[in-house]
């Protein structure tokens, strides 16, 4: 390999690890509110990536059905038909997808926590095979991450509510103490 191709592969690696770590500080400042966090992923990506589509969708516990959290550029070459049908076919295969044509790609990778689907990052953008096949490996490390942060807003919320249940216990208590 010769020193050019060497510092372009080293300068990728760099700049993945960047947006790994970046999303990894976006989890831990917005570990309490879901929509938040899922807008500034989404963000991020497309800043970083410089994709033209990158949406995050969540299941829904009660029904199972996903639902658009967040979507940033969806709807302008990417119909927001077109990413809820994509995003929709790899949750119910529980797989990453994707798929090309003459000159862009869309892919879709379940965000999972190993027992459950917890949602699906979708991105699109124009480029070649080997700009997909790129993108393929990097979301589904963006995916195992985006994970974490939806475990970690989830568990956040249920220490809210317990925390709002405990006080209201407490208070009917203080009262009836005095």
């Amino acid at each position: 390999m010769d020193a050019d191709a060497w510092r372009l592969q080293a300068q990728t690696a760099m700049h993945e690890q960047g947006t790994l770590l970046e999303i990894a500080r976006i989890i831990l400042a917005f570990a309490a509110d879901m929509d938040d966090l899922t807008r500034e992923i989404c963000r991020e990506i497309v800043e970083r990536h410089h994709y033209d589509h990158c949406a995050i969708y969540l299941s829904q516990r009660e029904c199972g059905a996903l639902r658009l959290a967040h979507g940033d550029r969806i709807g302008e070459d990417l119909s927001e038909r077109e990413a809820d049908a994509l995003a929709s076919e790899s949750a119910e295969r529980s797989q990453p997808l994707i798929s090309r044509n003459a000159d862009s790609w869309r892919i879709a990778v379940p965000i999972e926590d190993g027992s459950a689907t917890l949602g699906v990052l979708v991105t699109a953008s124009v480029g070649s095979d080997a700009d997909a096949h790129h993108a393929f490996a990097i979301c589904k490390a963006l995916a195992r991450l985006i994970a974490i942060g939806i475990q970690n807003a989830l568990l956040r919320r249920l220490d809210l509510e317990l925390e709002a249940r405990q006080e209201r216990g407490r208070i009917p208590g203080e009262f009836h103490d005095e």
